[in-house]
């Protein structure tokens, strides 16, 4: 198994080749009480033919706890709000220079920052992760934005066994991986906290 090595709060997801056993068990849903607003940045000019299945992984992992994620493509929003969340998905070019700078080892998936509500994921490596798995593209790219969502909203930003917030990315398994009973709790916990939900009944989303 690859580890993660001690990093700084803003955990970072590697990639793995373990093999994790899931629970066939569906969870009940939750009523969606919660809009959360997630902002895409295309840097990396992925078709939308991966990120749809990208966004439809996501969907799926926060409606299981009660929350309805609201895609974002608008650049001109102000990535200083606190109701959006922005993930950028790097260029080559925006990869290498992060990498340069804050020396990220060769096994990093993605980054986040709490204090900007920002996560950035390098495209470039998550590309390569289904030639060596049983992933298809869209869903590793799922899984990724999964986790380090999670960190944006998750106070302690913990990582946890078998659940989204695993610290390698299971390669092994196609299925959905979801937020622990606590970590859902936390997720709406911090969204009320921060005033960034709305009721599904009293603000249309797209």
């Amino acid at each position: 198994m690859i580890r993660a090595a001690r990093m700084s709060s803003c955990a970072c997801l590697l990639a793995s080749v373990a093999v994790i056993a899931e629970s066939t068990h569906e969870p009940k849903l939750l009523a969606q009480d919660y809009t959360l607003l997630v902002r895409i940045v295309n840097y990396a000019k992925a078709p939308e033919w991966q990120l749809r299945p990208m966004r439809g992984h996501v969907d799926r992992a926060f409606r299981a706890i009660g929350v309805h994620v609201a895609w974002r493509d608008d650049r001109s929003l102000d990535p200083l709000d606190p109701s959006t969340l922005t993930v950028a998905l790097l260029s080559p070019a925006m990869i290498a220079n992060k990498v340069r700078v804050e020396q990220i080892p060769d096994n990093v998936l993605a980054r986040s920052a709490r204090g900007v509500q920002h996560a950035w994921v390098f495209y470039e490596r998550v590309v390569k992760v289904p030639q060596h798995s049983m992933l298809d593209l869209g869903t590793a790219l799922g899984r990724v934005l999964v986790h380090e969502i999670g960190h944006l909203l998750i106070p302690d930003g913990k990582h946890s066994g078998l659940s989204a917030m695993r610290p390698t990315l299971d390669i092994q398994t196609a299925s959905v991986q979801r937020f622990t009973r606590d970590e859902g709790e936390s997720i709406r916990a911090t969204m009320r906290a921060r005033g960034v939900f709305v009721e599904l009944a009293q603000r249309p989303v797209r």
